[in-house]
C-alpha cells in the first residue's frame, strides 16, 4: 500500500475521534490548522507538503537552517542560521571527539528536503548535530545489550529514532507524540527504511494494549500521546528518552507521564530538559520535578547544546543571544 494511502487512513480515523478536542497547551495550539496543511481543498493528501516538510514555511517543529540554502541571496538572508550552525559545530566537535565518526556513519538524510550547511565536508543542521551528540552519549553511557526498547517521548518526526533504528535494528523503537507529528514520522521513517515495518496511528488507537505481542508485528511503533498508558512492556529492558518536550508541556500532562508505569518502572531515563521552563513556558516545571534523585546517576551535566543562538541584526549582520534557561543532560538507572 502507498505510504500516502496509509497516512490518509490515519488522518480520516483521527478526524473522526478528535472533533471535540480542546487545544490547551502551546503544542496543541500549533495543531489547530494542521489538517488544512496536510489535506488539500479536494480532500487529497498534500504530497508536496510531506516531500518538503522540513523546509516548508508551515513546519510543525523548527529546523535550523529553516529552508534549503541553495543560492547566494538565501545564504545572505539566513546568514545568522549559518553562523549558528558553524558556531555549534566547532564547539560540539571540540567537546565530543566522537562526533565526526557519528556524522560519517549516520549522515544527514534528505527526506523532507531539510536545510543544511556544508561544514568540513559534512551536511550539518542544528537538529542533526544535537541528535548526533545525544546518540553519541547513548552509545557511551548505556550498554545496548541491556535494552530491548527505546521509548522516545516527544520524538517528533523521528530524527533521533532514525539514528537508533539505523544502527540497532534489534531494538524496538516506540515514538510517543502528538498525532500530527506521528503522521510526519510515518512518512519520514517509511522513506528512510522501506523494508521496516512501521505501525499506523490507527493501530495504537484500536489496540487494548501495546505489549510484546503488538510490538512483534513492527520494528517501529507510533503511539499518540493520549494512548501512551497502553504501553505494557518489560520495563526492565526499556530506555525512556526525552529531549526538550517534558519542559514544554503543561503541568497536568507532565504529571501524567511522571506518575505512569512507563516512567516509574523503566530501567533507564535519558532526559535533556530545561533547568527552569520559565520564562519561555509558564508551567512551573523545574529540574526538581524530574526526580532525578530516584535514579542511579550515570550521566549528569549542563548540556553544551543550547546556550547561545544568533539573530539577524540590520538585515545582513548577526547578533549573539543567550537562551533563557540552560539544559540538563541526565541519564539515570533504576
Amino acid at each position: 500500500m502507498s505510504i500516502f494511502l496509509e497516512i490518509k487512513k490515519d488522518i480520516n480515523f483521527y478526524n473522526k475521534i478528535s472533533k471535540q478536542k480542546k487545544f490547551e497547551n502551546v503544542w496543541e495550539q500549533r495543531r489547530k490548522n494542521f489538517r488544512n496543511i496536510l489535506i488539500d481543498s479536494d480532500n487529497n493528501i498534500n504530497k508536496k507538503y510531506f516531500i518538503n516538510f522540513r523546509s516548508h514555511k508551515n513546519k510543525f517543529i523548527s529546523e535550523n537552517p529553516s529552508i534549503k540554502l541553495n543560492n547566494f541571496f538565501k545564504k545572505l538572508l539566513y546568514n545568522h542560521q549559518i553562523k549558528y550552525n558553524k558556531f555549534m559545530y566547532k564547539k560540539m566537535v571540540k567537546a565530543n571527539k566522537d562526533l565526526k565518526k557519528i556524522f560519517n556513519s549516520l549522515k544527514l538524510d534528505e527526506i523532507g528536503n531539510p536545510g543544511y550547511c556544508k561544514i568540513d565536508g559534512n551536511k550539518i543542521n542544528e537538529r542533526f548535530l544535537r541528535h548526533c551528540h545525544f546518540f553519541s552519549i547513548l552509545k557511551k553511557k548505556i550498554s545496548i545489550k541491556k535494552i530491548n526498547y527505546i521509548t522516545d517521548i516527544g520524538g517528533g518526526y523521528g530524527s533521533f529514532s532514525r539514528m537508533v533504528h539505523q544502527e540497532y535494528k534489534k531494538i524496538k523503537v516506540i515514538i510517543v507524540d502528538l498525532p500530527e507529528q506521528l503522521l510526519l514520522a510515518k512518512y519520514y521513517l517509511s522513506c528512510n527504511f522501506k523494508k521496516s515495518r512501521i505501525s499506523n496511528l490507527v493501530d495504537a488507537y484500536k489496540a487494548k494494549k501495546i505489549d510484546k505481542k503488538f510490538l512483534d508485528k513492527y520494528e517501529i511503533v507510533l503511539v499518540p500521546n493520549t494512548e501512551f498508558k497502553k504501553i505494557k512492556i518489560n520495563y526492565e529492558k526499556n530506555l525512556v528518552t526525552n529531549f526538550n518536550s517534558f519542559g514544554e508541556m503543561d503541568k497536568s500532562s507532565f504529571n501524567d507521564y511522571f506518575k505512569s508505569n512507563l516512567l516509574n518502572k523503566s530501567k533507564y531515563l535519558f532526559s535533556v530538559n530545561r533547568i527552569d521552563s520559565f520564562p519561555t513556558y509558564n508551567n512551573n516545571i523545574t529540574m526538581f520535578d524530574y526526580k532525578f534523585e530516584n535514579y542511579k546517576n550515570i550521566h549528569f551535566c549542563i548540556s553544551p547544546v543550547w546556550d547561545v543562538y544568533f539573530i539577524k541584526a540590520f538585515f545582513i549582520f548577526t547578533r549573539k543571544k543567550f537562551f533563557s534557561s540552560r539544559k540538563i543532560e541526565f541519564i539515570g538507572q533504576r
